[in-house]
């Protein structure tokens, strides 16, 4: 509640209050925030960017987009007066003054016209097979060792001068380098690797035909031996089992020969057990010890 007072009259001061300095980040308003997701949909990088916070992670695409926040930009898409859609317009044309043709080049022979007939009737008197022999003989190497000679050699209407086969000899000659007549390092390592197969391949056929040799070993055991073993083992399995039914009253195994008792009981139940499984199934394989 106010008192009247003469002092109230005197309107009292407002106290001016001092704003504090605008805040700067000191980091960079244009990097992605902690594992952001902008601008990551369009990319075919990880969908969350700058996991790390790393201020100087560099984006592979600005997470800003240009109508994402606040629409374009100012002045960007300002309408123009001028563009707007007039009566009827047409296109400019562009004067020709010269037909254009299309000029392709042939590629192909024309198919023949059902007009046209082939030639016929060609013929030739050349013997290809004595023209290849001739020729291979001429570019042998005992050929072109031999002493010179002023020879002569014909077939048919044409014939072969001596210097043909010199220059024969100088083309041969030519065309040998410094590994000529030299068996080439992979036809060595080709020649290994085939040795080496054919060793395995040895050893293959080793390890089959004594495959071969175990299986012969091995028959078929009859129905009546079958039957025969596997009622002696239930037999023996009964009776240990019993024995063993005798013993499980001791509730204190206080000395060594109850401890192996009842171990050895355990360990041939589980064995005749693992033999029963066995001789009841329907076709059951020996193999016969030398």
């Amino acid at each position: 509640m106010k008192v009247e007072c003469i002092y109230n009259l005197i309107p009292p001061e407002e106290a001016t209050v001092q704003k504090p300095p605008r805040y700067h980040s000191k980091h960079d308003g244009n990097l992605p925030p902690t594992a952001s997701t902008f601008g990551t949909t369009i990319t075919t990088t990880v969908a969350v960017a700058n996991m790390d916070g790393d201020p100087n992670w560099k984006p592979v695409r600005s997470h800003k987009q240009s109508h994402s926040n606040f629409g374009p930009k100012t002045c960007s898409n300002k309408p123009r007066p001028d563009m707007f859609l007039k009566k009827k317009p047409k296109p400019e044309l562009l004067q020709r003054d010269e037909k254009i043709s299309a000029t392709r080049q042939k590629i192909k022979p024309p198919v023949p016209k059902r007009n046209e007939i082939p030639v016929l009737g060609l013929q030739s008197n050349k013997d290809f097979i004595v023209v290849n022999a001739l020729e291979n003989i001429l570019s042998s190497k005992h050929f072109l060792n031999l002493p010179k000679q002023k020879t002569q050699l014909f077939w048919g209407k044409n014939n072969i001068e001596p210097s043909q086969v010199e220059s024969n000899k100088t083309q041969t000659e030519n065309c040998k380098h410094s590994e000529f007549g030299k068996v080439p390092k992979y036809l060595e390592k080709i020649k290994v690797q085939a040795e080496d197969e054919s060793k395995k391949f040895d050893e293959l056929i080793k390890t089959k035909e004594q495959q071969k040799m175990a299986m012969s070993e091995i028959q078929l055991l009859s129905e009546a031996e079958r039957v025969k073993i596997l009622e002696n083992l239930q037999k023996r399995f009964k009776e240990v089992n019993r024995e063993f039914q005798q013993t499980t009253h001791l509730t204190q195994l206080d000395t060594l020969t109850k401890v192996r008792r009842k171990e050895n009981y355990e360990r041939e139940l589980a064995q005749l057990q693992k033999d029963i499984e066995k001789m009841s199934m329907k076709h059951v394989y020996v193999r016969q010890l030398r």
